[in-house]
């Protein structure tokens, strides 16, 4: 008879150690589930709320080597734009690889010619190479918010020679190039 007692006795444990441990495990979960919703709309509330912790910023800096190369008329300056610039159709849209994101200068570009295209490239030929397709423009044309640096503008029209000019493009300054293309020779 003891040992019935002692067999129920255990039994008893062994239920009452099962019911604690369903209680424990139903604890945890309802614990973790409680962290996972607080956390999941704990992030929503930081995605919308955060900062980039640092934006690349490519600074304008003058390179003396490609300063030389500029031709003497085209130096940025602070003067505005003329009425008549004013006019003038704003260049087709273009990423420049490697340039300022952040500094911005305006371009302008005429020519004694009408009919003149031009190329914009940056000294590298990043342009070329990273896109299947860099625009032309036709000149008169400007560019209001072209990133700061140096640049290659090859110009061309039917019946006289390419030329390329290199630009200085500084932040809130104008820059202006007036193109002026030599006939080929006669045949």
């Amino acid at each position: 008879m003891m040992m019935n007692t002692l067999l129920a006795k255990i039994q008893l444990y062994k239920r009452q150690i099962r019911i604690v441990v369903f209680l424990l495990l139903f604890i945890v979960i309802i614990l973790f589930a409680i962290k996972l919703l607080y956390s999941s709309k704990n992030s929503h509330h930081n995605t919308q709320t955060r900062v980039p912790v640092s934006v690349q910023k490519i600074a304008f800096h003058r390179d003396s080597k490609l300063d030389q190369g500029i031709p003497p008329g085209s130096l940025p300056s602070l003067e505005q734009l003329s009425t008549r610039e004013m006019q003038f159709p704003e260049a087709k849209a273009q990423t420049f690889v490697g340039q300022s994101a952040t500094e911005h200068g305006t371009f302008v570009v005429t020519s004694t010619l009408s009919g003149v295209t031009i190329l914009i490239d940056t000294p590298n030929g990043a342009e070329a190479s990273a896109a299947s397709f860099v625009p032309t423009n036709t000149v008169p044309v400007k560019m209001s918010q072209m990133p700061a640096g140096y640049y290659i503008i090859d110009a061309r029209k039917d019946g006289f020679d390419q030329s390329g000019f290199i630009v200085r493009i500084e932040p809130d300054k104008i820059t202006r190039l007036n193109i002026a293309l030599r006939p080929l020779p006669s045949q």
